[in-house]
């Protein structure tokens, strides 16, 4: 995190996201309940591009090839690659903006009700007027719980601006502080695309450019990847097929070898070879 009144870029400095990462090994549950809220917040973890630009994602495989004798190819193994995000976009300056007179508040309750001059109400008119207070009153208490509940649900960019010095510094400069501290903490955030928002994934390249004919805003061409993480599968017997199926299923044959008893009387040396001799020099 920078200083109040500084824009020194921190490159050794732990990120501020860097918490979170110990969080995930811990505590994988809480882990997604801060940094991934639900619904999946827009931009890059919450952040917006002032002017969007070009937007591409790669979704490539790699297949084996081998050839037989006869020069023929062959292939029979398809790895997929995790999917790569590229995001372009322009951060500005601000240069001008129109003040906007703010909205009048309305009252949250401008007519109260007075308990001695209510008209008398039937039983039914009562019971539905108990219901409706009921109702508002289980959704005013759901709406504080939700709002409480979202402190700790707060996306990335949200957790960067509320602490950062946004006030002192450029808006180019709080943008790419943003993403270092994305990159330098190696942190999994949601990034959105024409097509989607997509999960898990983390910066791998981050470009930023200033023309040289304006100081005013920042060309910023950033390379996400999808991450993907080895976990534990139970596989039942019987539900796979083909190949997995005959390595799975059960032995049926263990082998004649010590099954047949020998019979009584039998001499040892009969049972063990009928060819068996015994020389009489």
């Amino acid at each position: 995190m920078i200083q109040q009144g500084q824009n020194i870029v921190p490159p050794d400095n732990e990120s501020i996201y860097q918490a979170l990462a110990t969080l995930q090994t811990s505590n994988p549950t809480a882990y997604l309940a801060i940094v991934s809220p639900s619904p999946l917040p827009p931009g890059i973890g919450g952040f917006l591009f002032d002017i969007p630009g070009d937007e591409e994602v790669r979704l490539r495989s790699q297949i084996t090839n081998y050839y037989l004798e006869n020069n023929t190819p062959v292939q029979d193994n398809i790895a997929l690659e995790p999917p790569t995000i590229t995001l372009r976009g322009i951060v500005a300056e601000l240069a001008g903006a129109t003040v906007l007179a703010a909205p009048s508040s309305q009252a949250a309750n401008p007519l109260p009700l007075v308990p001695g001059m209510m008209p008398p109400m039937t039983e039914q008119q009562q019971q539905s007027f108990d219901a409706a207070q009921e109702a508002a009153q289980q959704q005013s208490t759901a709406g504080s719980d939700a709002a409480a509940a979202s402190g700790t649900s707060q996306n990335l960019y949200s957790m960067w601006d509320a602490g950062s010095a946004s006030g002192s510094i450029t808006r180019q400069t709080n943008a790419f502080l943003y993403f270092r501290e994305l990159w330098a903490g190696q942190q999994l955030m949601s990034v959105q695309t024409p097509w989607g928002i997509w999960k898990n994934c983390a910066i791998l390249e981050i470009r930023p450019m200033q023309d040289s004919k304006t100081k005013y805003m920042t060309d910023f061409t950033i390379t996400f990847q999808e991450m993907r993480f080895a976990g534990e599968a139970t596989v039942t017997i019987g539900s796979v097929a083909g190949r997995n199926q005959q390595q799975t299923s059960p032995k049926t044959q263990t082998g004649n070898a010590g099954q047949t008893p020998i019979p009584v009387g039998t001499s040892l040396q009969t049972a063990i070879s009928p060819y068996h001799y015994t020389s009489t020099n």
